[in-house]
């Protein structure tokens, strides 16, 4: 395959009013637990999802504008008959039922494990997809999870190879979470003694409603690294895409002490998440802000076969202009499937 080369913590505690309350009449009718109480508070920081504010949106607005910016900031009137806010009107009826193989070699033995993911949304033809692109499972989501499973030693390891540190995962468009579930399964699963952080990303509304639905409903058991802590904590959260809100996402979600000091995700992860031009140039604006320099890894499981009017030119163009190499590493001719990596350098 041909590579390109392109040469050109906060933790503030934040408690919500309700918990203030709570905390302070337990402080009064059991004293002798003041100390634990402030312990549970000291754990309660930024990162929680639950504070996180999050925007109204349905994918609907980039179709009816030219600029993603513009559908960032304006209500367009054509929004598919959106709900009222805060409502959602989708039937998540469909059950879609995944089975992964993982061979791994644990303690010099190879063992085979099955990976069962059960996730709920809408058939591809719902009239409903066309408001919310993520709430089915699009053909090139599935290319990708066999493509990490067949790689998933050398995706999970890098940087640097046979490295203990903790690790960062992020997936671009999760749309029902197929494969930042499957990812976060994989880890749980893996020998490594490291914390992987798995975030699963989406704009979307709905979708965002029922992909932290199927993360519940996937994710009952907890697997812990040596020390005792969570070997892979998964969490759910809005990004709209472009290098203002990736900057935002980046200082609220990235921990900054690794050896190398250098922030951003060791591996981000994106399927069938270009279905118009207008997403191209913010979704990699976004990847080029929360990438990992030097060692970061993006890959991308594209179609091209979808009626979508996307040229990969178009799509390869924009990952020059921000500074990506990449590299075709994997390709299903009959179906127009390809998968492509690109790295910062």
């Amino acid at each position: 395959n041909d590579t390109h080369h392109n040469n050109n913590n906060n933790n503030n505690l934040t408690i919500n009013p309700v918990g203030q309350m709570v905390h302070q009449q337990l402080r009064q009718d059991f004293p002798e637990l003041s100390e634990h109480l402030l312990l549970v508070e000291s754990d309660v920081d930024d990162d929680h999802q639950d504070d996180e504010e999050e925007t109204e949106w349905c994918d609907a607005r980039i179709r009816h504008v030219d600029d993603y910016q513009e559908a960032l900031t304006t209500t367009n009137a054509n929004d598919d008959d959106e709900s009222d806010e805060g409502e959602s009107s989708f039937d998540a009826s469909e059950t879609f039922s995944f089975r992964f193989r993982l061979d791994q070699v644990k303690d010099g033995t190879k063992e085979n494990e099955e990976i069962a993911i059960s996730l709920q949304g809408c058939p591809e033809e719902s009239t409903q997809i066309y408001k919310s692109t993520g709430l089915t499972v699009w053909r090139s989501a599935r290319y990708l999870c066999d493509y990490f499973l067949q790689h998933s030693s050398e995706l999970l390891l890098l940087p640097p190879p046979n490295s203990d540190r903790d690790r960062s995962i992020l997936e671009l468009g999760s749309g029902l979470g197929l494969c930042g579930l499957l990812a976060h399964s994989v880890v749980a699963s893996s020998s490594s003694d490291a914390t992987t952080r798995v975030f699963l990303t989406d704009g979307d509304t709905d979708t965002l409603q029922q992909l932290r639905a199927n993360v519940e409903r996937n994710t009952k058991e907890i697997t812990t690294t040596s020390s005792g802590s969570t070997k892979s904590q998964i969490s759910c959260h809005q990004l709209l895409w472009g290098r203002d809100s990736a900057q935002s996402f980046l200082k609220r979600h990235n921990n900054n002490d690794d050896d190398d000091n250098s922030p951003g995700f060791d591996l981000i992860l994106a399927s069938d998440v270009i279905y118009t031009h207008v997403v191209i140039q913010p979704l990699f604006d976004t990847v080029q802000t929360l990438l990992k320099p030097n060692a970061g890894v993006f890959i991308m499981a594209y179609e091209s076969k979808r009626k979508v009017a996307v040229a990969l030119e178009d799509v390869l163009s924009a990952a020059d202009a921000v500074g990506l190499s990449y590299q075709c590493v994997d390709q299903d001719d009959s179906n127009g499937i390809f998968v492509w990596k690109f790295w910062l350098t």
